[in-house]
């Protein structure tokens, strides 16, 4: 069985508040989960 690795990056948690928030506009919510996937 495989474990989990859960760590974590001031970066993408900052990043991640912004794509969780309902005020973030369309535009910024893709920036954001685009920067996401270029830091993973």
């Amino acid at each position: 069985m495989k474990k989990l690795v859960v760590m974590s990056h001031p970066l993408i948690d900052h990043k991640m508040a912004k794509i969780r928030d309902k005020n973030t506009h369309p535009k910024e919510f893709r920036e954001s989960v685009s920067e996401i996937g270029a830091l993973l």
